[in-house]
């Protein structure tokens, strides 16, 4: 297996070596070859083939010195199992030792195998290892000591004593005697040890020593050869022998005696410590003894029992002797002797090395200034960890014969060493002693002051946060505790601090300000700050206040005093050296720097640096943790450093600092900005530290800080004014803090008033943080003397204090503020939290809201001198303001009574200061007063009595009036909701309102406010704020004024809900229609809420209103001021004044006891006297008006429902209504973009309801509603049809306002007045319920705009309903034209308009073509004009053939059905142009023949239905029998004829041209329909007769007469009109015949029409040849 593992170790080495180990990698190689050519059989086999080849360890040895841990750890386990294979030669063994001493320092693992590799080393090469002499006499000692220890173990655990443990025993100590005998040169008794060289002998002396000496000097025998024997040995070896590992050695064995043994011989050691003290005090020839002898004493104190043990024993038990006193004092002289070497200057420096002559100097950045005091020759100045130190302690180098060589400045180094082990081992011994064992300490063993302080501590524990308790935990004094067992070694250990201190203090003070580098001035820190935390906590006040006086001194530069004053621009002070101690505690070692004379100081040089932080920095961890056993004088003294220190780094720029800090050499602490800002930052913690530790202080320890600190800018305050503004409640007498001036030791005293600035800017700083660390304390009585009576007392005066920088005042307030407010606010965890807030809330009466009103006296005395407030005292009432608002917010339900002063405070504020003051100051204190308010009465409105509100409202007619914020004075009045809620709810019954002001109630404070009273303020307040000339305010105060009103009605009575109306809304009312008459919108808009809110008060609360008796008046008050709004002019003002007064008469009317007001005549007769008067154009309505016009209808809709038998009774009151609906209609306006074409506008809906209901007033007859409705539409249809006229830009005026269309008014009218023809058809007298003849003649004008320009209505066009209304009204008197035939001349014309308004449509003929409508909808309206002709024929054809109508009327309804019966119009000569006389001239003429297009119109198919009408009159039919005179079938007779005619002309005189060419369509169409229907016709022959005379014979037409009548005519039949036109007939069947056709079908005339044509031709020859022969008469 050993091959194995060496095989894969090599193989190991091979891969991992690389380049970088070539000789690893190529012994490997040689290595594994060998390895694998060895046969290997067993294990002995190869360990002696290996042991034959003494390269094979080469790669392993090479390893182990490749300096690379993962080699070296395969070297080493390789050689581990080489040793134990015992494979290794001899002659390898040193190199194998040598590898593996190189190999030790490369980690744990390697020196893991090393380790384990030794016993086999030491098992299987002990003989080539050692020399046989040594090894001989080693060896028996260490068996004989070890069998006896061996032994004695044995026989304690069996509880026995046997012969041969005695017998080993006795052997041990025998050799022990005969070992010590050797030092002495006495020969030994038991062992042959002559020749021992006394180097050896010491070795194994200490050796048995170290591991044995209990065991040793637990016998007489040993103890006396120690004392007789060893120790003077040992003394005379030190003292004379040269041999340096000899003295090494008996100083190492004095030590393991002195530190282990000195109680056994305690006799005898005295001399050997004296005798070691003078060679470490003594500079003689042996330099390195004096070492060896601090390095003796350095082990001393580095095992703090010892020396403990040492001064008791010594020091304190033999007085004279004062070993460690005295080794302390020498110290003091070894530190001081050259202070040169040391660099001892003003301040500490950093070593610095001195280079070869010619080299410049090696320095570095640094955060502190080099040395400057270095002599010549000399290669180091100060002491440094680098240069000063020594890689092992001499006493560490026993096997060297010759001392080393060390620093000249190693003797320092265990100087500081000695005494900073001397403190760490005081703390670490007292440390552990002070602090409280929770489980077994008791309050009662403890001393009476500390028993006094930790009840003070524990007195409220709920109070302080738990975390910050056991944080700063407060240490106990180890000698006032009886329970600890080592109180006699407390003992010892304050008697060694009083003793040693002023030499520890005096080597301090000379290291302080020597060149140290960064190690060692901490350990110089660290050894300053633990003896003076030792001495605290040992009540030792003259050694802590000593050394805490040394910390100051070197914290805080020693020129602060000239720098601030330079700075600042005053005189140097004069520099005072004297110390801070009292006279009587003056330290009696003085430091050799005392006496050294101080040199000038460079200003730009001496500057802050990172040490002054570390010392000041200590400072402040000795008082966290020393801060309760503190006296006036220790806190004075660290406040004060920690002032200047404060100032020194706001001197300049920071970047002044930052450069001085990173100015000087390199000593490896860094000097950079970051490092002195890192300190500074460690220096604030430290100082937020200090602060929070406060916490726990008990009281006289706190005050102590606080007076402190006071002390130190007592010129600041006003001695004078102290007990005058000093918080107290009332009746307290407690006296004032006594302060008294001390003298300021440590930087002097600064004369100028800026630095007296910054000390106060300190002592705020320091002080706020002290408060908000101590809140608690202002929160108990018991500490009132401390944290009002002294804190708060003390701010008060530095804020009052004129004389001091605005910014320090304000400061002062802050704190006062901020106190209060976190004092009153800050929760507990107390178990009785009753107590805890009733406690609190006595604070906050007797002392929190005193000191708050106290501020305010220094800005009330300047007003009193009539001066203006200045900018800081405004500043401070607004904190102040900002205190007591937050103050109220967390304890205002507990003020109780103190309400009074909080309305004190306000009333102050407000009044005084507020209402006194302008611009800035003015705004500044503005909104903080306000917060106040607002808090009090959103919050605790119900603690507040009758006399506090009445405060309350006073204040807010200030906030509510003011002019400067208007989002103050509408929260002013939102806030009165609050008050009307609380008032209310303690009224039972509230008084009628009596038209005074608010001013007129009396205001003293002894008055009794009922809650009538304080209502009746609130209203005529919110009146006043109801008068305020800015709009947003205004509205909502008049507002808030009816929310108020009318939430305490169910308090009022029917007489105060009146008064409410009378003197206080429409007084109001009046105002702002005064307002309104200045055209000003604003005014406007508030009267129009209040009438609003007036109407809704009504409807709600109503028949409050009318339960008065009075009531009447209230109503003609209403009306005029009603009135009054609607005289302003403006279109909505008059339409909001008249909307509330209907909402008002629609409201009390459908009351359930408003019979009274139903009833009431003289109430509506007032109402209609005002609204007959409203005349729209007298009102200088120039823009929209339809808004005021709509009101005043519905004014009238609520009158007729509120009585309309009296408004009918009333004197022409139909006559005067009609007339205002007429005017309202045409006198409307609308606005722009409006339209009221598709539905009514509302005041047109308005005013048709107004007509409806007139309709129904008692005494207004049909025909008056059905004349108003064709008025009413014909006016708007004139205004419309005149405003089509004009232009678009004329159709609005500048104020934006239009006419309205009218369009859907007029359709509505009309719809209304076809509805009343419609009612009254059956009617026989509708002739006088209806105009009918107007109405004919509307519809017909109306009918006659279809395609004009107007709006129209695309669903319901108002023509249609024209129309519709027209034919409906020809229906109505078409029924009765046999009973009324009278009447029916009067709509002849009518008639014919109409009829001429439905044929024609010239302004569609005349419209361009991208104007026209789409064809589509042109023939839905010709559709539709088809139906209503039919329907009118229909109607009217009774009454045009009766009597009635006149024949010229007759003959233009032929003449315009004739002329709308053709399809196209007529070209040259179709028609003789006298168509009305002689329509048949020329009748069968033929024209010659044109190929032109026909002028076809729009309409194509209403000449159908014209022909029909135009035939019917002329046809025969079942209720006409022969024709009579007065018929119209004669008159139409001719053109019957003649529309024939004029087709078949056409046609024979245009075809022949066109050859092949097809008619158009339309012709084709006409010609067919036209022959069809006169086929069809079966006329009255005896009509036709004139015509057949006239064609005959050439006789004029006559429509009687006695001729004799044609053949064509005698026929009879009812085809005279056929065989008339025969011979037209049969010359267009011949061209008709003769036209040229297209083969195989494709002719026009094998078409639809064409086949018709040619039937017809047929069926006519049929027709006109039956029964045809000559007939005469």
């Amino acid at each position: 297996m050993t091959a194995a593992f060496l095989q894969s170790e090599l193989t190991s080495l091979i891969s991992d070596s690389k380049r970088k180990y070539a000789d690893v990698k190529a012994a490997a190689e040689k290595a594994l070859s060998e390895l694998r050519s060895i046969s290997v059989t067993s294990e002995t086999q190869l360990a002696g083939d290996l042991v034959r080849k003494p390269h094979f360890v080469d790669p392993f040895v090479l390893a182990c010195k490749s300096q690379n841990v993962k080699l070296a750890s395969i070297g080493a386990a390789s050689l581990q199992r080489v040793v134990a294979s015992s494979a290794i030669p001899r002659s390898r063994l040193p190199d194998v030792l040598q590898a593996f001493e190189e190999a030790v320092p490369l980690g744990l693992d390697v020196q893991l195998k090393v380790l384990q590799t030794l016993p086999s080393l030491l098992q299987l090469y002990a003989g080539d290892l050692h020399g046989e002499t040594l090894s001989r006499t080693l060896s028996l000692v260490s068996a004989v000591f070890t069998r006896a220890i061996a032994r004695e173990d044995s026989n304690n655990r069996n509880g026995s004593q046997d012969q041969d443990s005695t017998r080993d025993n006795e052997d041990a100590l025998a050799v022990f005697i005969d070992l010590c005998s050797l030092l002495t040169e006495d020969k030994p008794q038991f062992v042959r040890l002559e020749n021992l060289p006394p180097p050896s002998v010491l070795e194994t002396l200490e050796g048995l020593l170290s591991a044995h000496g209990s065991f040793v000097l637990n016998d007489d025998d040993a103890l006396k050869a120690c004392s007789n024997c060893l120790i003077p040995g040992l003394s005379a070896l030190i003292e004379s022998s040269a041999n340096f590992g000899v003295v090494v050695r008996a100083l190492r064995i004095a030590f393991v005696l002195g530190s282990h043994h000195l109680v056994q011989i305690k006799s005898a050691f005295g001399d050997l410590f004296k005798m070691v003290l003078r060679i470490s005090d003594r500079a003689g020839s042996h330099k390195w003894k004096r070492l060896l002898g601090l390095e003796f004493f350095h082990g001393f104190c580095s095992d703090f029992d010892a020396l403990r043990l040492a001064f008791a024993t010594f020091d304190v038990e033999q007085n004279e002797a004062n070993i460690v006193s005295d080794f302390m004092a020498s110290l003091v002289r070894t530190a001081s002797e050259d202070p040169s070497l040391i660099g001892l200057g003003r301040q500490s420096t950093i070593p610095t090395t001195k280079p070869a002559e010619g080299d410049a100097d090696v320095t570095g950045a640094t955060d502190v200034p080099t040395g400057n005091v270095a002599q010549a020759g000399n290669t180091s100045t100060g002491v440094s960890k680098e240069l000063s130190t020594v890689p092992t302690p001499c006493l560490d180098l026993y096997d060297r014969t010759s001392p080393p060589e060390v620093p000249e400045t190693y003797v320092y180094t265990l100087v500081l060493g000695c005494i900073s082990s001397f403190s760490d081992g005081l703390s670490k011994f007292i440390m552990p002693l002070s602090v409280p064992n929770r489980k077994s300490s008791r309050i009662e063993e403890l001393g009476t002051e500390a028993a006094d302080d930790q009840e003070g501590l524990q007195r409220r524990p709920s109070l302080r946060d738990s975390s910050a308790t056991r944080k700063y935990q407060h240490l106990l004094n180890p000698l006032r505790r009886k329970d600890i067992g080592r109180h006699k070694a407390v003992q010892d250990c304050a008697k060694l601090i009083e003793s040693c201190w002023p030499a520890v203090l005096a080597t301090c003070s000379t290291f302080l300000n020597s060149a140290l580098d960064s190690y060692f001035y901490h350990m110089l820190i660290r050894t300053v700050q633990k003896l003076t935390q030792v001495s605290g906590i040992l009540e030792l006040n003259t050694p802590r206040d000593a050394l805490l006086t040394t910390l100051a001194k070197v914290a805080v530069p020693a020129n602060v005093s000239n720098l601030m004053n330079m700075y600042y621009g005053g005189k140097p002070a004069l520099q005072s050296d004297v110390g801070m101690l009292r006279e009587s505690e003056e330290v009696s070692v003085k430091s050799p720097v005392a006496s050294t004379p101080r040199q000038s100081v460079d200003l730009s040089s001496q500057t802050l640096n990172v040490r002054n932080l570390l010392c000041l920095r200590a400072l402040l961890n000795l008082g966290i943790a020393l801060g309760p056993t503190l006296s006036h004088a220790a806190w004075t003294i660290i406040m004060q450093s920690l002032e200047q220190v404060d100032a020194l780094m706001n001197v300049g720029p920071n970047a002044r600092i930052a450069r001085a800090a990173s100015s000087g050499p390199d000593s490896g602490e860094g000097g950079s900005l970051s490092t002195l800002a890192s300190e500074i930052a460690a220096v604030d913690t430290a100082r937020r530290r200090m602060v929070e530790s406060t916490r726990t202080y008990p009281e006289r320890a706190f005050k102590l800080v606080c007076e402190a600190l006071f002390q130190m800018i007592e010129d600041a305050i006003p001695v004078q004014a102290s007990d005058e503004l000093q918080i107290k409640p009332e009746g307290d007498l407690r006296p004032s803090v006594q302060t008294h001036k001390s003298t300021r030791s440590v930087s002097g005293t600064w004369a100028k008033a800026a630095v007296l600035d910054i000390e106060v800017q300190f002592v705020l700083k320091t002080v706020g943080r002290l408060a908000h660390v101590n809140l608690y304390r202002f929160r108990e009585q018991d500490a009132c003397s401390v944290s009002w009576d002294l804190i708060i007392a003390k701010l008060l005066l530095l804020q009052g204090n004129g004389k001091l920088q605005p910014h320090l005042r304000v400061q002062s307030a802050n704190i006062i503020d901020a106190v209060v407010v976190e004092a009153c606010a800050t929760s507990t965890d107390d178990d009785d939290e009753e107590i805890v807030e009733a406690n609190r809330s006595a604070i906050v009466l007797k002392y929190g809201i005193p000191a708050l009103g106290k501020q305010l006296e220094s800005a009330r005395d300047i007003l009193a001198n009539g001066h203006k407030i200045s900018d800081v005292d405004v500043k401070i009432v607004q904190s102040m303001l900002e205190a007591l608002h937050n103050l109220l917010g967390s304890r205002g339900e507990d003020l109780g009574e103190g309400w009074i002063g909080v309305f004190m405070i306000l009333d102050m504020a407000v009044s005084e200061l507020f209402s006194n003051s302008t611009g800035s100051a003015h705004e500044t204190l503005r909104s903080p007063a306000f917060k106040v308010t607002q808090l009090v009465v959103s919050d605790f409105l119900t603690v507040l009595d009758n006399r506090s509100i009445a405060a309350m409202l006073r204040l807010f007619d200030t906030f509510g009036g003011q002019q400067h914020d208007l989002n103050m004075s509408l929260t002013t009045i939102a806030l009165y909701w609050n008050l009307a809620a609380l008032i209310t709810g303690k009224a039972d019954l509230l008084a009628p309102v009596v038209p005074r002001r608010s001013s007129d109630v009396e205001a003293s404070a002894s008055r009794a406010y009922s809650a009538s009273d304080l209502w009746q303020m609130m209203m005529h307040s919110l009146v006043e704020l109801s008068r305020d000339a800015r709009p947003d305010s205004r509205n909502a105060a008049a507002r808030m004024l009816t929310k108020a009103m009318e939430a305490s009605i169910p308090l009022m009575t029917s007489q105060t809900f009146n008064s409410c109306f009378t003197h206080v809304l429409l007084p109001l009312l009046d105002l702002y229609a005064a307002g309104c008459a200045e055209d000003d919108d604003a005014w406007q808009l508030s009267a129009f809420n209040l009438l609003q809110d007036l109407g809704k008060m009504i409807q709600n609360h109503g028949s409050l209103l009318l339960g008065h008796s009075v009531f009447d008046d209230t109503w003609f008050r209403l009306i005029r001021s009603v009135s009054g709004l609607v005289n302003i002019g403006d279109v909505g003002m008059t339409a909001a004044a008249l909307n509330a007064l209907s909402d008002i008469i629609n409201n009390l009317r459908q009351l359930d006891d408003a019979d009274k007001f139903r009833s009431s005549a003289d109430m509506l007769v007032a109402l209609w006297s005002f609204w007959k008067d409203f005349r729209p154009e007298g009102h200088g309505f120039d823009g929209p008006n339809q808004k005021a016009l709509a009101s005043h209808a519905r004014l009238w809709l609520e009158m007729v429902t509120w009585n309309a038998n009296t408004l009918a009774s009333i004197e022409k009151a139909t006559e005067i209504t009609a007339q205002v609906i007429k005017t309202s209609c045409f006198a409307a306006r609308h606005e722009q973009y409006t339209m009221d074409v598709n539905r009514v506008s509302l005041h047109q809906e308005q005013l048709l309801e107004v007509m409806q209901n007139l309709r129904k007033l008692p005494g207004t007859g049909k025909r008056f509603y059905a004349q108003l409705l064709l008025d009413v539409a014909g006016g708007m249809l004139a205004r419309t049809l005149g405003s089509s006229q004009q232009s678009k830009q004329s159709s609005s005026d500048a104020r934006g306002a239009r006419q309205p269309t009218g369009i859907a008014f007029a359709t509505a009218c009309i719809e209304e007045l076809r509805k009343v023809i419609q009612q009254e058809a059956h009617d026989e007298n509708i002739w006088q319920d209806v105009p009918i003849p107007e109405t004919l003649k509307l519809s017909a004008d109306l009918v006659t705009t279809k395609y004009r320009r107007l709006p129209t209505n695309d669903k319901d066009p108002l023509w249609q309903k024209a129309c519709l209304l027209g034919v409906d009204a020809a229906t109505v008197i078409g029924e009765h034209h046999q009973s009324r035939g009278a009447e029916h001349g009067a709509v002849g014309r009518p008639i014919y308009d109409l009829l001429a308004a439905i044929l024609e449509a010239r302004d569609l003929e005349n419209m361009a073509l991208e104007n026209r409508p789409s064809n589509d909808n042109i023939a839905v309206d010709e559709a539709f004009d088809m139906v209503q002709l039919q329907r009118l024929h229909t109607a009217t054809k009774p009454m045009l053939h009766s009597v009635a109508i006149p024949p010229p009327i007759k003959k233009q309804c032929i003449l315009m059905l004739f002329n709308h019966s053709l399809v196209a119009r007529p070209w040259y000569n179709d028609l003789t142009p006298d168509l009305e006389h002689e329509p048949l001239k020329e009748l069968t003429s033929i024209r010659r023949g044109s190929i032109r297009s026909p002028d076809l119109p729009a309409r194509r198919r209403i000449y159908e239905e014209a022909l029909r009408c135009l035939f019917d009159h002329v046809s025969q039919t079942p209720e006409r029998g022969g024709h009579t005179s007065h018929s119209m079938t004669p008159l139409a007779a001719p053109y019957i004829l003649l529309r024939l005619s004029h087709t078949l002309k056409t046609f024979i005189a245009d075809q022949p041209l066109r050859y092949l060419e097809h008619p158009h369509m339309a012709l084709q169409e006409e010609l067919h329909f036209v022959l069809r229907t006169f086929l069809d016709l079966r006329v009255i022959d005896d009509a036709f007769a004139p015509a057949a005379r006239y064609l005959e014979r050439g006789e004029q037409l006559k429509e009687t007469g006695d001729q004799r009548i044609p053949s064509a005519v005698i026929q009879g039949g009812g085809k005279s009109h056929l065989r008339i036109m025969w011979g037209l007939v049969m010359r267009f069947e011949e061209l008709w015949n003769q036209l040229p056709r297209l083969k195989k079908g494709h002719a026009w005339q094998d078409h639809e029409h064409g086949r018709g044509i040619e039937k017809c031709l047929n069926e006519w020859k049929e027709a006109v040849s039956e029964n045809w022969g000559p007939r005469f008469r």
